[in-house]
């Protein structure tokens, strides 16, 4: 009897297929929920959207391929980020509105804590639309090819740069603490150890910068990240690396001071 081979399909693990949840009573963002859902009920642009969504479903990486609507292909990036907006990103840049207004849609948390943090006393509809704007030109020249990991952090950091020159703010050292701080914790990120598929928050786009720029060494980018998002404790933490609680504490410590002291360049 001679085998048959079957095709690798994508499950969607359960409990994902749900609405977004970032949802605020600022108009802007009311504004950008209540297109998002038109679109996704049908009720603007229906040929685009179907067509968006056909191509996903033939096209698109293992992730896209079951999605019904456009809240799924939310979950998608949710899921795994790195394919789901690479393939949007590659669809956008040909030409796809829906596909470029989905990755704003799924970028939109981290549109709004970049919004937050660099307001400074700016209305928070102008600044998030500012954020918005920027994050709209870097999709349609993200150099898919050069920079195919940590795309959404890759994203949020680009935004954060963009938004930060047009509004004229200095770098804000306190952002590095406020990130670092006791009260930082956040999803895990791959690229810092943490779960696989998760998405990346503003604590691992510093650290994974830091990293690269040589101002923290790869083990204590590593050991920031578990302080602050493990959900271990200190002591435990301590005693796994053979450490007394204190050392811990002045590790981490000297370690926080070196990021203020290159906060310029973590947002150069």
């Amino acid at each position: 009897m001679t085998a048959v081979p079957c095709t690798p399909t994508f499950v969607q693990p359960p409990g994902l297929r749900r609405r977004p949840t970032w949802r605020r009573s600022d108009p802007y963002i009311r504004d950008l929920n209540a297109e998002w859902d038109r679109l996704n009920a049908g009720l603007e642009l229906l040929p685009s959207v179907e067509a968006t969504l056909d191509l996903l479903r033939r096209s698109g990486p293992a992730p896209l391929r079951t999605v019904d609507n456009l809240d799924d292909v939310l979950v998608a990036v949710s899921w795994h980020p790195d394919s789901a907006l690479l393939f949007l990103l590659r669809c956008s840049q040909s030409g796809d509105y829906i596909a470029a207004r989905a990755i704003i849609q799924a970028m939109l948390p981290k549109l709004i804590r970049i919004a937050d943090s660099v307001r400074r006393g700016r209305g928070f509809d102008s600044v998030l639309a500012e954020a918005v704007a920027a994050m709209r030109e870097l999709i349609f020249s993200y150099p898919i090819p050069r920079r195919p990991h940590s795309v959404a952090g890759n994203l949020a950091l680009d935004t954060l740069k963009a938004v930060r020159v047009v509004l004229g703010n200095d770098v804000p050292c306190e952002l590095v603490e406020r990130l670092t701080g006791p009260t930082a914790a956040a999803a895990p990120s791959s690229r810092l150890g943490g779960a696989p598929g998760s998405g990346s928050d503003e604590l691992a786009d510093v650290l994974r910068t830091a990293r690269d720029a040589q101002i923290l060494a790869p083990a204590d980018a590593a050991l920031l990240w578990r302080v602050a998002c493990s959900g271990e404790t200190s002591t435990a933490i301590a005693n796994s690396l053979g450490l007394s609680s204190e050392a811990l504490r002045k590790r981490c410590s000297r370690l926080k001071a070196r990021l203020r002291a290159n906060a310029a360049e973590l947002a150069a």
